[in-house]
């Protein structure tokens, strides 16, 4: 059963991921070991499911789809992260 409290997962995340998912979308640079090894851990559909519209203007949607599939855990094309739908290609 997914844990539905993954606010470590997020702190985690931002600790480890946020200057790899900044603004701006360009460029896109590799994510660290320690940001993969979060990225791998982390419920990601819980912390999808808590992505907010703020988030949203805190983090670049595109940069976060790109540093999932650099760490080995590529979101579901098609599938939401908050309120960004997930390409049906890749975009990088």
């Amino acid at each position: 059963m997914a844990n539905q409290d993954c606010s470590n997962d997020i702190v985690g995340l931002t600790k480890n991921c946020m200057e790899y998912i900044k603004f701006p979308s360009n460029p896109k640079t590799a994510p660290s070991k320690e940001c993969c090894e979060v990225v791998k851990k982390c419920d990601v559909k819980c912390v999808c499911d808590h992505v907010t519209k703020d988030i949203e203007k805190a983090i670049c949607m595109e940069k976060v789809v790109y540093v999932a599939d650099q760490c080995g855990r590529p979101l579901p094309k098609g599938s939401k992260c908050g309120s960004y739908e997930i390409p049906p290609s890749k975009m990088f």
